[in-house]
């Protein structure tokens, strides 16, 4: 649940980004940081300067990719100092989630299959899975129960 989280809001903060939202986005999450004043500080400056590498670049999509991990690690390491902020971090995702364009609010999906399962996935979709099991394998030369080859 918690990884979930840490993943979404990573990737919001990001998305906020050279945004018209930053400015909204850059005071809540410098507020999420107040625990420590010096982290504080730290957390204001790299959002600055984060903001600015993706301004000046020139794919904006692929530098989001490339901050988002360091934003990840940000709320990680502030979550398990404090797990009290995670509802303060799920608070700050939902408000700025509502202020970004619809193309900007990323969506994060694990799908996990375990013990030889099988898994599917479909954003915004269906999945439909039709399957009866695996063949009935018999040897060569063999007669099947109802006397067929």
């Amino acid at each position: 649940m918690l990884e979930t989280l840490i993943e979404i809001a990573g990737t919001t903060v990001v998305a906020a980004m050279a945004t018209n939202a930053w400015d909204y986005t850059r005071e809540k999450v410098i507020t999420l940081f107040r625990r420590d004043q010096n982290e504080q500080r730290l957390v204001e400056a790299l959002l600055d300067h984060n903001n600015s590498l993706l301004a000046a670049a020139s794919d904006v999509e692929r530098a989001r990719q490339d901050v988002a991990p360091l934003w990840r690690l940000q709320l990680k390491t502030l979550l398990e100092q404090h797990p009290d902020a995670a509802a303060e971090i799920q608070v700050l995702v939902d408000e700025i989630q509502s202020l970004l364009p619809q193309r900007q609010q990323n969506w994060v999906q694990q799908i996990t299959a375990r013990d030889h399962g099988h898994a599917y996935g479909a954003m915004g979709g269906d999945v439909n899975v039709y399957h009866a099991g695996p063949a009935q394998v018999r040897p060569p030369n063999a007669a099947a129960s109802d006397g067929t080859r």
